[in-house]
């Protein structure tokens, strides 16, 4: 078992990006998995929800600018459009 991200869900990232990416929607689906839950099924509802995937980052790194935790974003989205975007 890896290790749960720290996000606050405080969203600083999500207003600071350009493309709107709902970041802590995925940070908190990374964690759910790690927790032992269906990744699949929530990934299809964040997109559904907010209709926008990972893959549209384009690595500005104004969410990491914002991020008051200061995590590694990028990084995160990058593992879930390696999950569920390849």
């Amino acid at each position: 078992m890896g290790k749960v991200i720290p996000c606050s869900g405080c969203r600083h990232c999500q207003f600071a990006c350009p493309k709107n990416i709902p970041v802590a929607d995925y940070i908190k689906l990374l964690n759910d998995i790690e927790m032992g839950k269906d990744g699949e099924s929530g990934f299809n509802s964040i997109v559904e929800r907010r209709k926008v995937k990972p893959s549209a980052c384009d690595h500005c790194g104004k969410c990491e600018t914002a991020c008051s935790q200061h995590l590694f974003i990028m990084y995160n989205l990058d593992r879930v459009k390696e999950m569920f975007e390849s």
